[in-house]
């Protein structure tokens, strides 16, 4: 059967469906129509449950064929992520010892600056304002030292928070003395993980926020990029 005739077929049968039944012809009448849908119906299925059979299993194969080639690539973008993530945390932990000896030659300039000037005002008669000069602690010019990683266009990669109980005593302390609410206490899991610490649905949401901020007595911050 056509689909145009379907179409046509299906029309008339859906016009004549809207009536009300008040009588026992009208009743009779329905039932007829009733199953004149019935067949109608099942040549619509005869006609398009073969054509939807078709494009099922063009779609189910179009999908392997994709997984095919998609997750060994898959794959290898998330070990090229991964390798990146490495990289860039290597040259940032780099860049910040640098920082901490600049800062150190920085700090020793001054130092020896802050002496310098205490041995000139001994020298002028000035010993109480030298002591009070060496007694102030030595603040050396600020450093900033750049990681030196290349910008990558359309790579991105997220820092993910976490936090745990690692000593559920000096945490549960920490809610009777106020510094954590009294719904910290729900959402405890009941036994510890694999590296000994219990998870906590109330910590969870504030590291989520809080991130390194979150400090609680007997609790364990820590992020991961991905």
């Amino acid at each position: 059967m056509e689909i145009s005739t379907i179409e046509v077929e299906a029309k008339s049968l859906i016009g004549q469906a809207s009536f009300e039944i008040q009588n026992p012809d009208a009743y009779t009448h329905a039932g007829s129509l009733w199953n004149a849908i019935k067949e109608m119906r099942a040549k619509v299925a005869e006609v398009f449950d073969p054509i939807i059979e078709k494009a099922h299993k063009a779609h189910k194969e179009a999908v392997a064929q994709k997984k095919k080639f998609d997750e060994p690539l898959d794959q290898a973008q998330r070990t090229l992520k991964q390798g990146l993530i490495r990289y860039d945390e290597e040259e940032k932990r780099k860049a910040e010892k640098k920082r901490l000896e600049l800062e150190a030659i920085e700090r020793k300039k001054a130092e020896d600056e802050a002496l310098e000037v205490a041995e000139l005002l001994e020298q002028v008669g000035d010993k109480e304002a030298a002591e009070e000069l060496l007694s102030k602690p030595v603040e050396p010019a600020p450093v900033a030292v750049q990681k030196a990683t290349p910008k990558i266009t359309g790579f991105s990669s997220a820092t993910h928070w976490y936090a745990a109980i690692t000593d559920l005593k000096a945490y549960l302390q920490a809610i009777v003395n106020g510094a954590v609410p009294l719904n910290g206490a729900l959402g405890i899991s009941e036994h510890k993980d694999a590296a000994g610490c219990y998870g906590c649905s109330y910590l969870t949401q504030r590291v989520g926020t809080d991130k390194e901020a979150l400090q609680i007595p007997g609790v364990k911050v820590w992020s991961k990029k991905v």
